[in-house]
């Protein structure tokens, strides 16, 4: 046999350990689905292609949904399922199961994409491994983390244990010290009025350090001259305060000049982001979302992960022409 097309989309089959944890809970559900936990097993057992699978009652979604159970999935491949995959789940798996009274509701995975600053201390004396050594074994082991810890929902970072991964990855590592950053991406509609407060406001779900807050560039007009600007925040108080709120200003970024002094709001603590009114008429070349960043408070180092939110790796590479850093930097000193 000669392969001509690698397949995608396909998974591995399920190991004891998991057929371990899932059985009970598809025997539980009795090929009803009446509670959340009923639901997640069908679809389980029922769809191969998802990765990870997420119910829970509308009661508990932000705003709540009463009367419905919400479902998300993440898929091996990509980001989001697709609305035939949706529909093909309700008429084939739910339909004939489920409670007439609660209504199944497929809501998107939220992404939050985890930017990190590694700063690693080593003693060369103790190996033979140079400092590219050691960056790219810190690397290999960012990502390890986040391949085998982060990558359904209901897993949360926990920045204690990578530290502890990176140190026992060779001896001669002594000390790490990880800086937290998280981003959130949306779409834009160009030379049209965009918003996003209320039920659609960027919301960071952590404590977020105030002046951090940074969007990715974009282009406005001033005074018919289109300008290319970013967001960034401004907090109200001198010295700023990790539970007060802050202004979003929209900034020239050739000069920094404040083209906007008012065109939303941020609440520190929790980092719930409201963006008024502003028309952007194009994106830099290669650019095709709008992206803000922020440091995230050092009491919310530990990154929960909540109802159908993901944590992933920023792998973003650094262009600062369209105002992007590096989704992960390692810097490397010997001690």
């Amino acid at each position: 046999i000669t392969t001509t097309v690698n397949p995608t989309g396909a998974i591995n089959a399920d190991t004891i350990s998991d057929i371990k944890f899932k059985a009970p809970r598809v025997n539980a559900a009795r090929n009803r689905a009446v509670t959340a936990n009923d639901y997640k097993a069908l679809i389980e057992q029922n769809f191969a292609e998802a990765e990870s699978v997420v119910v829970y009652g509308g009661e508990n979604n932000i705003p709540p949904k009463f009367g419905k159970v919400i479902i998300s999935l993440k898929p091996f491949d990509g980001f989001t399922i697709s609305q035939s995959t949706k529909d093909a789940i309700l008429s084939s798996v739910l339909q004939d199961k489920r409670v007439m009274a609660v209504i199944p509701e497929f809501v998107d995975p939220d992404f939050f994409f985890v930017n990190l600053v590694v700063n690693v201390g080593y003693n060369d004396k103790l190996t033979s491994l140079t400092s590219d050594d050691i960056k790219n074994l810190t690397i290999s082991t960012v990502d390890s983390y986040f391949q085998n810890d982060l990558q359904g929902f209901d897993l949360d970072f926990n920045k204690s244990k990578l530290i502890n991964n990176i140190l026992n990855s060779t001896s001669s590592i002594n000390s790490v010290i990880i800086l937290i950053k998280l981003q959130k991406r949306n779409s834009l509609t160009l030379n049209d009025v965009n918003t996003f407060r209320g039920d659609d406001a960027i919301n960071f779900d952590n404590g977020i350090q105030p002046g951090t807050i940074k969007s990715s560039r974009f282009f406005v007009l001033t005074d018919n001259v289109s300008t290319l600007s970013f967001m960034t925040d401004i907090p109200d108080t001198n010295p700023p305060s990790d539970t007060g709120t802050g202004t979003l200003v929209i900034k020239n970024a050739t000069n920094d000049a404040i083209l906007d002094n008012d065109v939303g709001n941020v609440v520190y603590s929790t980092g719930i982001i409201n963006i008024g009114e502003f028309t952007p008429t194009s994106l830099p070349n290669t650019v095709s979302d709008f992206r803000m960043t922020a440091s995230v408070q050092e009491s919310f180092h530990n990154i929960n992960a909540n109802r159908n939110q993901i944590l992933v790796r920023d792998r973003t590479t650094e262009d600062e022409s369209i105002g992007r850093s590096a989704g992960l930097t390692v810097n490397v000193t010997k001690i």
